[in-house]
């Protein structure tokens, strides 16, 4: 597995076999939505028979799962397009 860049206290080497220990599929971005992690689960899951292909893929590109309108999964819940109205409140 590529190293994921930034420093960390464990060796990426451990942080992969701790997360490739875990029972449920699990993709790791970077602040861009760069692949960087991928655990074999959720490359079994995505049906990946290698997991290396996607690293510094877009997470858009890998996950491609779509809501009951078509709307892939990476468009329908990105922070950027979710309009939450703001609730202004004053104490009088």
């Amino acid at each position: 597995m590529k190293e994921a860049g930034a420093a960390s206290a464990w060796p990426v080497e451990q942080i992969v076999d701790r997360v490739d220990a875990l029972p449920d599929g699990i993709v790791l971005t970077d602040a861009s939505y760069a692949v960087r992690l991928i655990n074999s689960v959720a490359a079994r899951m995505l049906d990946l028979p290698d997991r290396e292909q996607v690293l510094g893929r877009h997470l858009g590109e890998v996950v491609s799962v779509s809501n009951q309108d078509g709307v892939d999964w990476f468009t329908a819940t990105h922070p950027d397009r979710i309009r939450t109205p703001m609730i202004r409140a004053s104490i009088d």
